[in-house]
């Protein structure tokens, strides 16, 4: 075959391989913008953009199937949208809550993980930094000791406060405080995102006995 046509037909090949592939490029880029996102500032909507992007499947992999592709193309979508919504979310729990969709999503659906080295690579970094902030989050709960102000509250205005219905009403109150508190304690811990977390740890593990399945050295190659 003539070199012309060989070279022709090789940049045909890799250009329908690419073409697979908008979605997911918009997606990451999106993806890296919204995680950079400070979130131990729940009213802040800044983000900081990068001009990382995820690099061109080699052309040596796999071909994707048109069920693969379906799968791609869906989550690539899918993705892109929640993003979108964490972006106008103004504050953590409900930045949290779709983190937890996005994580649940990749579980079920991991195509894009399996094609996808530098994606999943920016999606295992985002893993670990979410899973230290819960910790940190829970840590900085502890010390700051709510439920202890709160009690000694209730044990200084017992102290000093002479009228009963009045110091029955503040107790009420300050029960109520307390149920708050406890209620926010548990949902600091982010059980529900860090079963998430968990689980796609380990869809990251079994998806590398995929027969598709890219690795960073077939990527860097």
């Amino acid at each position: 075959m003539d070199k012309s046509v060989k070279s022709k037909s090789k940049s045909m090949s890799i250009s329908i391989r690419r073409s697979m592939r908008p979605e997911a490029l918009r997606a990451k880029s999106r993806i890296t913008e919204y995680c950079k996102i400070d979130m131990t500032n729940s009213d802040s909507d800044e983000s900081t953009t990068t001009d990382d992007t995820i690099a061109p499947i080699t052309p040596t992999a796999a071909p994707l199937s048109d069920q693969d592709t379906a799968n791609y193309k869906y989550t690539s979508n899918v993705i892109r949208y929640l993003i979108n919504e964490c972006n106008n979310a103004t504050f953590e729990d409900q930045r949290s809550q779709i983190v937890q969709k996005m994580f649940e999503h990749l579980n079920k659906n991991p195509t894009i993980l399996i094609y996808e080295p530098k994606f999943r690579r920016s999606v295992i970094n985002k893993l670990k930094e979410f899973e230290d902030y819960i910790n940190t989050r829970v840590d900085e709960y502890k010390n700051a000791k709510h439920h202890t102000i709160v009690n000694n509250m209730k044990i200084s205005i017992h102290r000093t406060m002479r009228n009963k219905a009045m110091l029955s009403e503040v107790n009420k109150y300050l029960n109520a405080i307390n149920v708050v508190f406890t209620e926010y304690e548990e949902w600091h811990k982010g059980r529900p995102l860090m079963n998430q977390i968990k689980l796609l740890y380990h869809t990251l593990e079994r998806i590398k006995k995929e027969p598709a399945y890219v690795d960073d050295l077939e990527y860097t190659s």
